[in-house]
């Protein structure tokens, strides 16, 4: 089995790409949490005042749209962004399967909220900047790859089996 060193270290045939793909699932986990988090406290603070007053957001913006007040897009962003990219992000750390997928169905998912939201309200600076979030979190997806014999998936019910528990 050829060598292949990796940061200084030898690491075993092939691993040099397990290891990048290491990189890009710890650092989607990052993002994933850090947005699911600012996205449960944003949605959160325009649900506790629909005027939009704790974000500094006029209600002049929903004039011409399909909100009476901001409570609803509060309801809609702390659901499926900040629920969303929590438990996308928590289901990655953990190594849980099916991770990957979950993964790119959030960050597709952010791309279309920003998009509808572009539509409904008009463009925003900062929906360009989500949806390079969820365009980002699809790649590293992708790049994090499907869990190899190096790490084995594991689902939320994972049990150890008889023979590998110790005795």
């Amino acid at each position: 089995m050829s060598e292949i060193a990796f940061h200084g270290r030898p690491l075993a045939d092939g691993a040099g790409s397990s290891a990048c793909s290491e990189r890009a699932r710890g650092v989607l986990v990052k993002v994933e949490l850090a947005t699911g988090g600012s996205a449960l406290l944003c949605g959160s603070l325009l649900v506790l005042r629909p005027d939009g007053s704790l974000m500094g957001l006029p209600m002049r913006v929903l004039a011409d749209g399909p909100f009476a007040d901001w409570r609803l897009p509060g309801l809609l962003l702390s659901g499926f962004v900040g629920v969303g990219y929590l438990a996308a992000g928590a289901w990655q750390r953990q190594r849980y399967a099916h991770g990957r997928e979950l993964s790119m169905v959030a960050g597709a998912g952010l791309v279309a909220f920003e998009a509808v939201e572009w539509r409904w309200l008009g463009f925003h600076p900062l929906q360009a900047v989500f949806m390079a979030v969820g365009a980002g979190c699809v790649g590293l997806a992708v790049s994090a790859g499907n869990h190899g014999e190096h790490e084995p998936e594991r689902t939320p019910a994972h049990q150890l089996s008889v023979d590998e528990k110790e005795v």
